[in-house]
């Protein structure tokens, strides 16, 4: 039987430390290990009345969901530019600031900005 040198032995340590601690790193800022990911956005009074704001996905081209008293609009992320996301469907337009809870609500001409309360979920 041969024995296995130390210096070895503290070089695979330190290249597992090495990988976990870059796997936390990845996992903590880019996000990387979730596979699910939703950010509500709970705004309590605007020109469409109250409303809940749900995003899954981010991405231009993606849907969102517009959750109102009167029911569920679908509604797809048109445009995102600096964590600003321009969502259009339905009978109306917002652009959202998820990351601030902030939400600008487009119908007809009028524009009207509202705080919200934000939750996020991520898995």
């Amino acid at each position: 039987m041969t024995e296995v040198p130390r210096a070895a032995i503290w070089a695979l340590l330190g290249g597992l430390v090495a990988l976990a601690m870059a796997v936390g790193l990845y996992a903590r800022w880019a996000g990387g290990l979730s596979r699910f990911e939703q950010t509500i956005l709970a705004c309590p009074q605007s020109l469409i009345g109250p409303f809940e704001l749900v995003i899954n996905d981010r991405r231009v081209g993606a849907m969102a969901r517009l959750l109102r008293p009167e029911g569920e609009t679908a509604l797809e992320v048109t445009e995102r530019l600096d964590g600003t996301l321009t969502l259009a469907g339905g009978d109306v337009a917002l652009r959202a600031e998820p990351d601030r809870a902030l939400v600008v609500v487009m119908i007809d001409s009028r524009l009207a900005q509202v705080r919200c309360r934000k939750t996020e979920f991520r898995m």
